[in-house]
């Protein structure tokens, strides 16, 4: 999507202890997950100069997006609490979006309900100001937005059949339960991906074009 739209890609692998740019000049900011906590920075302390760098951008009126691990930062930037859900979510499950959502421009053109592809076991309190815009029966905060620039998604819109083989090779095994479905379920479920990328173009437009 950002190649079609003619974005300068630039990667920053924050584990690497990297020299992060100046927050004014970062336009849009895209922040992807991994299998870390956000309350595990003392393992991973290179997360707390991701935090920081994240609440710059933010505090430079920029444009933010984070998925999975990057919307429990984008939280944690902003000074709410993240911490273990009640209920690891790992398959395809329904979000619903709210009322919010349909006034929010940041969510137009979604679909009413969407299944989309999970893998967290943690969750987030909301930030100051955040809007609630979407939850899933397994967790409430699927969702926020914080103004017309922060946009925040617990959930994978852009797995595609290679990405969920890579997400299964790196994940403990797989326990069945109320929110954890089989592999032969996860792999079922790929038929999905295409109504999600649809939503999630609209989603990238909508915070990402001007």
């Amino acid at each position: 999507w950002a190649e079609q739209n003619n974005f300068e890609i630039e990667e920053i692998h924050c584990w690497k202890h990297p020299e992060y740019p100046d927050s004014k000049d970062v336009k849009r900011l895209l922040i992807m997950g991994g299998p870390m906590g956000v309350y595990e920075a003392k393992d991973y302390p290179w997360m707390l100069n991701e935090i920081r760098f994240i609440r710059a951008v933010i505090d430079a009126g920029n444009k933010v997006l984070g998925i999975c691990l990057g919307s429990q930062l984008i939280s944690a930037a902003m000074g709410a609490k993240v911490y273990p859900n009640d209920y690891p979510e790992i398959g395809w499950f329904e979000i619903q979006w709210n009322e919010a959502a349909y006034k929010h421009p940041l969510a137009y053109g979604v679909s009413s309900h969407s299944k989309v592809f999970h893998h967290h076991g943690d969750t987030f309190d909301l930030p100051e100001n955040a809007v609630l815009l979407a939850s899933s029966k397994g967790c409430k905060h699927q969702a926020f937005a914080i103004g017309n620039t922060v946009l925040a998604l617990q959930f994978h819109m852009e797995v595609n059949k290679e990405l969920i083989e890579d997400m299964m090779f790196h994940s403990a095994e797989l326990i069945p339960s109320t929110y954890v479905q089989t592999r032969k379920q996860i792999d079922d479920g790929i038929y999905d991906v295409m109504q999600n990328h649809t939503d999630l173009a609209s989603l990238l437009e909508n915070i990402y074009c001007d």
